[in-house]
């Protein structure tokens, strides 16, 4: 008999360990306010690169099924690349949709404050956010806020797009750090095939030939944003926004973003770097919670927390 739902993620040993204790972090705050019976956790390591024994034996004594399968289209380099995303996705749709009716991904620089809030959703439905897409507590809903930062990312995915020869149909970059969808939705495989071909791609032809290489940090990285779109749209799904989630989105360029205010009924804060507690008191707010600053600091350190909260 399936179970309802798996959440599932990717991991990997970076440079600075910050990817381990983000999923750590995120773990134990969602099984802190969630019943474990309600799901699975699965986490998948696509590298070579291992984390550490400790992070392993800890994950375990949570409830974490972690698996480690090498991916041979993972991109050079330490620092957790974007597209193990689709990779891990396609992963888990190969070995476990069988197991389950759902799939959650969450990344791990996610702080789960109360309860779940996930819809009903159809086989043709898919819960995401775009990455312009944001909660206003005045509107009591979702608006668009297209930033410098966000059209220049645009035209660079447009000019990506054309250079290749695909054609647009009006895609938009999406926010992939919350995915939502049937196990047996195609997009947990296909999107892992799309990004490959937009990334063998930029490689014939030369990451110098496109708009991002000047000025953007990572973009290749980033191909899976506009991917993900690209696979929705090409099958018809229905786009569903989720419920309680606060979108907070670094800055990329040095220029001005919408940054949400704090709403107390959201129960799942993508706050995207710790560091980024330092720059936006709304995001802070969330922390406020003797449990959470605990685990904060069993974490992340003392000298972290001190940093950010005195």
């Amino acid at each position: 008999m399936k179970k309802k739902l798996a959440i599932i993620g990717a991991i990997e040993g970076t440079e600075n360990r910050i990817l381990e204790k983000d999923y750590l972090f995120m773990v134990n705050t969602l099984l802190k306010y969630n019943d474990i019976n309600d799901f699975d956790i699965h986490l998948l390591q696509p590298t070579e690169y291992d984390i550490l024994p400790k992070t392993k034996k800890e994950l375990e004594s949570l409830g974490v099924n972690y698996n480690k399968k090498i991916s041979e289209y993972n991109q050079p380099g330490r620092d957790f690349n974007y597209t193990n995303k689709p990779i891990a996705c396609k992963y888990f749709y190969d070995n476990i949709s069988d197991d389950y009716e759902y799939f959650l991904w969450l990344d791990g620089d996610v702080l789960v404050k109360s309860k779940l809030l996930l819809p009903i959703v159809n086989d043709d439905d898919v819960m995401f956010i775009y990455n312009n897409e944001f909660y206003s507590k005045e509107y009591n809903k979702y608006i668009t806020f297209s930033s410098e930062n966000y059209l220049y990312d645009h035209n660079c995915y447009i000019n990506l797009t054309d250079k290749l020869g695909f054609k647009n149909k009006n895609y938009r970059a999406t926010n992939s750090w919350i995915i939502y969808a049937k196990s047996k939705n195609n997009l947990w495989k296909e999107w892992n095939k799309e990004t490959r071909e937009y990334i063998e791609g930029v490689e014939k032809i030369g990451p110098d030939k496109f708009l991002f290489y000047e000025n953007s940090t990572n973009f290749e990285n980033r191909i899976e944003e506009w991917t993900m779109d690209v696979v929705i749209r090409k099958n018809n799904y229905n786009h569903i926004l989720p419920e309680g989630v606060h979108t907070y989105n670094s800055k990329d360029l040095n220029c001005d973003e919408y940054f949400e205010d704090y709403l107390d009924s959201n129960h799942t804060i993508h706050f995207d770097n710790i560091s980024c507690l330092l720059d936006n008191i709304y995001l802070k707010e969330y922390f406020n919670n003797p449990f959470i600053k605990t685990t904060f600091i069993k974490i992340y350190g003392l000298e972290k927390y001190k940093e950010i909260f005195i």
